[in-house]
């Protein structure tokens, strides 16, 4: 830190801080102006700053503490603040996700809630006898009777073109065409 004393004697300074601050003190840093009348003298280490203003307080007519932070002191907290900044934004974006989460499960919990209200819905209905394997067989088993159906019908018209085609006539033709359907 470093003293600023105005209004006291450089003798009455160094007293006060060599009675106190004995291991402190580094004499060579002291610097007195002798257009203001302050004395500068930088204190190094633990010192009791109520205790040595109060001291130097009762000899001079104004004394300012200022704190000086060594260059690595310095350094260290800039990265202590940059990391401060870095996690905070951080938190933001952990905040940020897990709000996104949060209304992402809200969501899929609605739409997990409407399926299920679905599911019951159709199982309601299937009550009383009915599954839907039943049903489902039903379908393929009508489905392919269609087929049979479009099938033989298409067979039906083939064999008509072609006896018009070998006969000439289509009264013959149409004899034919009943043969075939009473077989």
């Amino acid at each position: 830190m470093m003293l600023k004393v105005r209004g006291a004697s450089e003798t009455e300074v160094k007293s006060v801080l060599r009675n106190e601050f004995k291991e402190s003190i580094d004499y060579r840093n002291c610097s007195k102006n002798p257009e203001s009348s302050i004395l500068k003298v930088d204190v190094r280490g633990t010192v009791d700053v109520g205790k040595l203003y109060e001291r130097l307080k009762k000899m001079s007519s104004s004394v300012k503490i200022e704190s000086v932070i060594p260059e690595d002191v310095k350094e260290e907290i800039e990265r202590y603040k940059k990391d401060l900044d870095r996690m905070k934004k951080q938190k933001e974006d952990l905040e940020s996700k897990l709000r996104k989460k949060r209304e992402e499960n809200r969501r899929l919990a609605e739409e997990n809630k409407k399926l299920q209200r679905k599911i019951n819905d159709v199982e309601q209905k299937h009550k009383g006898g009915t599954s839907t394997t039943a049903i489902e067989y039903h379908g393929v088993e009508y489905h392919q009777k269609l087929h049979h159906m479009h099938q033989e019908v298409h067979k039906h018209e083939v064999h008509i073109r072609k006896l018009r085609i070998s006969d000439g006539n289509a009264g013959n033709a149409i004899e034919r065409m009943n043969q075939l359907r009473l077989q």
